[in-house]
């Protein structure tokens, strides 16, 4: 008997530890950026140009909202803002009406937006969702605009069309 108690102890000890695994708190978003950054790849622009010229189908997915995205961005990118990417990362009719094939799992995945911040978090969403080579671009859009001021693509699309879609 003491011993059957004991082992219930143990047991119920043990998978107390075991499940209480809570996720990680932040006290703001800088340090969630700073925690996810770690976790996550980063690239500069000059990486992205290179790959780029080696790969011109490579999936860039730009996440800034479609105004931030109208005055410039990089050839061949995707405009999906953040608060819609994880309804659009895997929608063929949203891919096929950019005449694109929506990436799989195993496919490069480049997230860039204005800064870089926001392409950490938009890089480990898409982690979490399963997409296992998803890089950020460091520094963001500006960076592109600083490296390669004549290599860039306006858009006029107003982005409308991606809320109304969404369903959500």
């Amino acid at each position: 008997m003491k011993n059957t108690l004991k082992s219930l102890i143990f047991i119920s000890l043990f998978f107390t530890i075991a499940c209480n695994k809570s996720e990680p708190s932040y006290d703001n978003v800088v340090k969630m950026v700073d925690k996810v950054s770690i976790e996550q790849s980063a690239i500069t622009a000059d990486e992205v140009h290179q790959m780029l010229s080696e790969n011109p189908e490579l999936v860039i997915i730009d996440i800034r909202e479609p105004g931030e995205y109208s005055p410039g961005a990089i050839p061949g990118s995707i405009n999906i803002p953040r608060g819609l990417l994880e309804f659009k990362i895997a929608d063929a009719k949203f891919w096929k009406s950019k005449a694109k094939v929506s990436p799989n799992k195993e496919d490069e995945i480049v997230i860039i937006c204005r800064k870089g911040h926001r392409s950490i978090l938009a890089a480990k969403t898409l982690y979490l969702m399963g997409y296992k080579h998803v890089k950020y671009v460091k520094g963001g859009f500006k960076s592109w605009e600083i490296n390669y001021p004549n290599e860039q693509i306006k858009s006029e699309e107003s982005g409308n069309e991606l809320w109304s879609e969404a369903g959500c």
